[in-house]
């Protein structure tokens, strides 16, 4: 055994060893650079590595002299056996069924409340080619990368997983049940034996090896997962059960595009989307999309619980996207539905069916104009009239999990993707919108410029002070943003009417005038994902600051009153101000100032 003093020896002679070998790495490279090198290097770089050799030197002296000798020390194996605290064997797109020593004691009855929304029984684990294999491990103290196995109890076949991410004792590996069993027997054209088609008698079976970094062999985790006659699940020699609601989460319940860019696209190939797809701006500019509601109401059920099958409705509240085949406009915008896509010729909600094949993990719509996602796509093609629209749609599922579900369908040249959503019922608004707002009683409260944030220079282009007191049917107005997502425009009978409007001689406080009259309501959406936050106003006749201000124009008849209007948020305040912009005619924007009423 060493002493202390040896230790402080050794630790001299490597810190030595190492900076001689960087006084003299820097030296040379220096005198091929210079041929007076030797001379400017050390002194301009290397003083301070002298300095510590003479002083690392006198250190050794003291140790016995510098020609003392260290060999370096052999360390085997610490001698304590690394395990595995935490297993999970689970579907990539469901949520984790875990296994833990301490569970491993006694049987334990499981409800769907113990995972994820959406979870099935099993982990999300079935003998499908379409699934990911999940090995999740968390080992009692830092491991080498393991080696994770799976197989099945009726093959002598096996299958190494790939490590996909990790570090120390957390690990993550992934098998695709679809892969090719024997990558190198494949041939064009012909059947593939997958995976999967190995493992299609027997029960799933994994194995991880691994050490830890000392080289000491860890206690082998291995499991086989398997349903019994009850369909519970039996891990080794233990068995976890389910109540009787398990499995109720599937395709049923409502669903939207994934609020997010990418929920769709289109390429050449299945899940490319090279082609083309939605950009996080579409989520604005295409709202009228991202807000519609594709509802699965479950009716029938498996032998297990899940639903597969019930009746399909589209809900688009009167507004989706419409492109050029359905509007006449050459032109893609959101606008009134166009029958049969989404509402029937009476006006109605599309409605129809939907299968659910837990084998082949198809989705089936059965209803002329029903639809997910854009609706000219359908098996083979895109619709070029709303005439030609089809009564039945069978969309791949390529992923399904308690909140998220990805489709795939082929069209004459490639293949769309639509990534689903589960609809929530939180609204995602900034708490700082919800309540009443005034336009703020100041200079400026509204303007317009030739770019956002900027105010013409003459007197006409922004209100004056005594405008708030000329104008005061219109300062005290209140905008209402509710917390349920509906706006209401509250003008008591009295409001500012543009000359235009009333074909007076100039603009003055007047009745408001249909649609603006009573108290107009819709509803607004709150967008936080853009570079600048939106609120976005649904309903005729709704509106924030002046009423003939929409996006784009300036109106000169009230009939032609916006469905839909978007305004860009400058400033939300704690202390209760913000700031809206808007563009207008001929590339000009408004501003609008608001403060909110605390009484």
């Amino acid at each position: 055994m060493h002493k202390i003093e040896d230790w402080k020896c050794l630790i001299s002679l490597a810190l030595l060893n190492n900076i001689k070998t960087h006084l003299g790495g820097v030296m040379r490279h220096q005198s091929m650079l210079n041929p007076f090198g030797r001379l400017f290097g050390f002194t301009q770089s290397s003083f301070t590595s002298a300095v510590s050799v003479l002083t690392l030197s006198f250190l050794l002296t003291a140790c016995g002299g510098s020609s003392t000798s260290y060999e370096p020390q052999e360390y085997g194996k610490d001698g304590t056996q690394p395990s595995l605290e935490l297993v999970e064997f689970y579907n990539k797109f469901a949520s984790p069924f875990k296994l833990l020593d301490s569970e491993k004691a006694s049987s334990e009855v499981r409800t769907t409340s113990d995972f994820d929304s959406g979870a099935s029984c099993y982990g999300g684990l079935t003998k499908k080619e379409n699934q990911t294999v999940v090995v999740k491990i968390n080992a009692n103290e830092s491991i080498m990368q393991p080696t994770v196995r799976i197989s099945s109890t009726e093959t002598t076949e096996s299958f190494l997983a790939e490590v996909t991410e990790g570090q120390h004792g957390d690990y993550i590996a992934e098998l695709w049940m679809g892969a090719p069993a024997d990558p190198a027997s494949v041939v064009e054209g012909e059947e593939v034996t997958t995976i999967m088609d190995v493992f299609n008698q027997g029960d799933l079976t994994f194995t991880i090896n691994y050490t830890d970094n000392s080289g000491e062999d860890g206690v082998e985790g291995t499991s086989v997962l398997h349903l019994d006659d009850n369909n519970a699940i039996v891990v080794d020699d233990y068995t976890i059960s389910f109540d009787s609601n398990c499995g109720i989460n599937g395709v049923d319940g409502e669903w939207q595009l994934a609020q997010m860019a990418g929920a769709m696209g289109v390429g050449p190939v299945v899940g490319s989307m090279e082609w083309w797809s939605n950009s996080e701006a579409d989520l604005l500019v295409r709202s009228c999309l991202f807000d519609d509601t594709y509802k699965f109401e479950g009716v029938t059920k498996d032998s297990q619980g899940l639903y597969i099958s019930g009746n399909f409705e589209n809900i688009m509240d009167g507004r989706t996207w419409q492109e050029p085949f359905q509007n006449d406009a050459d032109a893609e915008i959101c606008g009134d539905p166009t029958p049969p896509l989404g509402v029937t010729y009476d006006g109605d909600n599309t409605t129809g069916t939907w299968t659910f094949d837990p084998d082949a993990f198809t989705l089936q719509l059965d209803g002329l104009g029903a639809h997910v996602g854009l609706a000219k796509v359908y098996n083979g093609g895109e619709l070029g009239d709303p005439g030609d629209a089809v009564s039945q749609i069978t969309y791949s599922i390529a992923a399904l999990t308690g909140n998220s579900m990805t489709l795939d369908i082929p069209n004459a040249n490639g293949w769309w993707r639509f990534i689903l959503e589960r609809k929530s019922s939180e609204l995602n608004i900034d708490p700082k919108l919800l309540g009443d707002w005034k336009l703020a009683p100041e200079e400026g409260a509204y303007a317009i410029g030739p770019s956002q944030g900027e105010v013409y220079p003459f007197p006409s282009a922004k209100n004056s002070l005594a405008d708030v007191t000329t104008q005061a049917c219109l300062f005290d107005d209140i905008y209402r943003f509710n917390p349920d997502g509906t706006f209401e425009v509250i003008t008591d009978g009295d409001t500012w009417i543009p000359k235009e409007w009333s074909g007076a001689a100039a603009d003055a406080c007047g009745a408001p005038l249909a649609p603006y009259d009573g108290t107009p309501t819709g509803k607004f959406n709150f967008f936080d994902k853009l570079e600048k936050p939106n609120i976005e106003l649904l309903g005729t006749g709704i509106y924030l600051g002046l009423s003939e201000v929409i996006n784009g124009d300036l109106l000169d008849d009230p009939s032609g009153a916006s469905s839909a209007i978007i305004y860009e948020l400058g400033e939300l305040t704690e202390d209760g101000r913000m700031t809206l912009d808007i563009e207008v005619a001929g590339g000009a924007w408004r501003q609008f100032k608001f403060v909110k009423v605390t009484d």
